[in-house]
């Protein structure tokens, strides 16, 4: 078995003054999955201390295309363009 693993960054700053909140955030990444692989989204844990939680999900064979993150934010947070939001672990 081979894999891959990409950092997945934020493609624009976010500001959220809620005390909870949903927030879709767009990837800077084109990601590819070829045919006969899988992908797999996780988040990064050093979020989670700051309140940030990453909704994982699997990426079909055969998509390509830039990501959009679902984040479950808990408390007031800032995102910065480019900061790492998440890991994709594409396998063969």
């Amino acid at each position: 078995m081979s894999f891959r693993i990409m950092d997945i960054t934020s493609a624009s700053d976010i500001k959220v003054k809620a005390s909870q909140a949903i927030v879709m955030v767009p990837s800077n990444e084109y990601v590819y999955v070829e045919k006969d692989e899988v992908g797999f989204l996780e988040g990064k844990f050093h979020d989670h201390q700051r309140g940030i939680y990453m909704q994982g999900g699997i990426i079909n064979p055969g998509w390509g295309g830039k990501l959009t993150i679902e984040l479950l934010i808990f408390g007031e947070v800032e995102i910065k363009k480019g900061q790492p939001l998440a890991h994709a672990i594409i396998v063969k």
